[in-house]
């Protein structure tokens, strides 16, 4: 197979199967009472975003999220991320947001992790 077509079919299930954690993500996080997902949420649209999701939610802030979520081995950001204006517009200052970033060396067992370990601090057992 020539270099060219085969870097195509590698790029081309790259996309697959991050778009397939990243959809599996949303839908794990629509599950969670009080989360909201910023963006693109119909899993019909979406090849029209990235696998990274920015979330927040009803209670608990982007830093809480973010060390409950690093104390248990999962690495997220928080904050604003150089979009102060967007993240002010919509109406996420002074904290921000929470930021999940999937590549595709994830794995669907690692975003079942992320919303258990979510699941768990929204519901007071972290």
């Amino acid at each position: 197979m020539p270099r060219r077509e085969a870097l195509k079919q590698a790029f081309e299930a790259i996309t697959a199967h991050e778009g397939a954690l990243c959809a599996r993500m949303i839908s794990g996080l629509e599950q969670l009472e009080g989360v909201r997902v910023l963006g693109i949420t119909d899993p019909a649209r979406g090849g029209e975003r990235c696998p990274t999701v920015a979330i927040v939610h009803a209670r608990h802030t982007p830093m809480t999220i973010a060390k409950h979520l690093g104390a248990e081995g999962i690495f997220v950001w928080e904050g604003h991320f150089y979009a102060l204006e967007l993240s002010t517009t919509l109406g996420l200052e002074p904290e921000g947001m929470v930021r999940i970033g999937l590549l595709h060396y994830n794995t669907a067992e690692e975003v079942d992790r992320l919303i258990a370990s979510l699941a768990r601090l929204i519901d007071g057992q972290a």
